[in-house]
């Protein structure tokens, strides 16, 4: 994807998502308020902008018995099964986040962002499969969460 001025960034996929939110009365005057500030009242802009400019430093605690260490993100290389068409299909995504503690070497994986996770790469698979192009056998997580 290039990048042409304010607004949305060009696509292969020109078609618009629309990204469902709720919030309060508060919370959607901030929003708006912010866009008009920052973005000329693009709030859209706005959210692009805080999506990419975010990153964090993830913990959670270690749930080991005995164990009382924080657990830190590392990466790994984790197949994906997909069923396309009737066909098995696997996806080899490398670099997909996962908590690990450093004292015991427990790893976990969030279950509701790993069904995220497989979610997205069916609807690239997709996407592909429409566009009439070749489907991968790797992806790399960290580009699925850039423009």
């Amino acid at each position: 994807m290039t990048k042409r001025g304010p607004g949305r960034p060009i696509s292969e996929n020109k078609k618009s998502v629309h990204v469902p939110n709720r919030m309060t009365r508060e919370e959607a005057r901030m929003l708006r308020l912010k866009a008009a500030l920052y973005t000329g009242t693009n709030t859209s802009e706005l959210i692009r902008q805080a999506v990419v400019a975010f990153d964090k430093e993830m913990t959670m605690p270690c749930m080991e018995a005995g164990c009382h260490s924080l657990m830190l993100l590392k990466t790994i290389s984790e197949p994906i099964m997909l069923n396309i068409a009737g066909v098995h299909h696997e996806v080899l995504l490398h670099e997909m986040p996962i908590y690990e503690c450093p004292n015991c070497g427990n790893k976990e994986l969030d279950v509701k962002f790993a069904a995220e996770v497989e979610k997205v790469v069916d609807e690239e698979m997709g996407f592909m499969l429409n566009q009439r192009k070749d489907l991968p056998t790797e992806l790399n997580f960290r580009e699925l969460i850039i423009i």
